[in-house]
């Protein structure tokens, strides 16, 4: 049961097959604000949450674990990725000899779950390296053959992530390690659809603002070309298909958000870093145990959840990176560049470090079978209350709450 005046700490609005009808009626019944924000879903169908107190209003009551609060901003911050890094390496060492803790890394395949082997591989020794093993199917295989096949296989155990829940691997006795929060240091993969699909989204503006666009988009990461010269672009970026105004009203609740907030966001580059880093951060840190679990309670999980990359550290870098060269040099490819340089150093796999794309990963845990899930299914899953009870579409009370919310919710941006 969750009164209205009950506060989150997380939701998303997810539209499919199972939830289009009941989304249907809460836009026919929202205000302004409840229209944007569902409006918003079809591009978006995720947790916007400021982590850090700037501007940014939601329609029902939200609030956010201290672990996931965005650490202060400190311009004098001097630690290196790698330092950054291995420290986190050593930390899972000293629980292992401390503790005898065991460990299963979510393991993708993908850029920054492979920093996690590297960085593991690195500075355990032999024998802490046998309470490590890896959660991961055929996918994580084929994103990264031949550091699995030189690095993982046969060395370490490993649990197939296809037939297996992530409750699952903690009740085996082991504490998870994620990567999800990885993406959010570096960019998002709305920065790379912008660069790849630059011409589609210009397409339909006008002469003189194709040809401002143009004339500056080399400067796109340079944060003496403040992100207002982009407006146009941003705006039909982020307009969605057949709502001419949606990118409008993005740009003004973003822009909102950036002025009230003491972290510097000059670039266009700086701008789309600021959605994933500041807004974003909750949904993908905690999307994957959130949505891939059902009997195990959310505040279980996270007791026996390593988050690699959700430290201080590790943002405060974010904050003071955006202009050095070790996120991005500017093509895709140069994504992530701080975490491709530490594992090249490891393995010198140059077509890696050279060529290696951004892929969505951990894509096959959105399929789940009835005998795991029973009843309920992540596509209906709402949110979570303070006390962690999971909130489903199919509750007539949720319903309720969500339509309370969205039918008040005004346009304040």
């Amino acid at each position: 049961m969750i009164d209205f005046k009950d506060t989150l700490q997380y939701f998303h609005i997810f539209q499919n097959e199972k939830t289009q009808k009941f989304w249907k009626l809460a836009y026919n019944e929202s205000a302004a604000g409840g229209k944007f924000m569902l409006d918003f879903s079809q591009i978006e169908p995720n947790v916007w949450v400021s982590r850090n107190g700037a501007e940014w209003s939601l329609p029902w009551p939200v609030k956010i674990k201290d672990r996931f609060k965005m650490p202060t901003y400190d311009p004098l911050f001097k630690k290196s990725w790698q330092q950054i890094t291995d420290e986190r390496a050593v930390d899972v060492a000293k629980l292992i000899r401390e503790k005898n803790k065991k460990f299963s890394i979510l393991y993708s395949g993908g850029i920054d779950s492979t920093l996690i082997t590297v960085a593991l591989l690195k500075n355990l020794s032999n024998e802490e390296l046998k309470n490590i093993n890896f959660y991961c199917n055929t996918a994580s295989i084929i994103e990264n053959p031949i550091f699995y096949k030189k690095y993982i296989h046969e060395k370490f155990e490993t649990i197939n992530s296809t037939d297996h829940l992530i409750e699952d691997v903690i009740s085996k006795g082991y504490t998870v390690i994620s990567s999800m929060s990885g993406d959010c240091l570096c960019a998002s993969k709305n920065w790379l659809d912008l660069q790849a699909n630059l011409y589609y989204y210009i397409r339909d503006l006008s002469t003189e603002s194709k040809r401002n666009i143009n004339n500056n988009w080399s400067k796109a990461t340079d944060p003496s070309v403040h992100y207002s010269v982009f407006k146009d672009l941003i705006i039909s970026h982020y307009n969605g298909k057949g709502n001419n105004n949606l990118g409008e009203q993005y740009y003004a609740k973003i822009e909102k958000n950036i002025k009230t907030s003491d972290v510097p966001v000059h670039s266009l580059y700086d701008l789309y870093w600021w959605n994933i880093f500041n807004i974003k951060y909750i949904h993908l840190s905690a999307k994957l145990y959130i949505i891939d679990n059902f009997k195990m309670s959310f505040d279980d999980i996270e007791k026996n959840m390593f988050d690699w990359y959700n430290t201080n550290d590790y943002q405060k870098w974010s904050m003071t990176n955006n202009y050095t060269g070790e996120k991005i040099d500017f093509s895709s490819a140069t994504i992530k560049l701080c975490v491709k340089k530490y594992i090249h150093e490891f393995d010198k796999n140059d077509w890696y470090f050279y060529f290696k794309q951004k892929l969505p990963s951990n894509e096959n845990q959105k399929m789940r079978n009835t005998a795991q899930w029973g009843n309920v299914t992540p596509m209906t899953l709402f949110g979570l209350t303070q006390q962690s009870q999971r909130l489903y579409l199919e509750n007539k009370n949720v319903q309720d709450y969500i339509l309370y919310h969205l039918s008040s919710f005004k346009k304040n941006w």
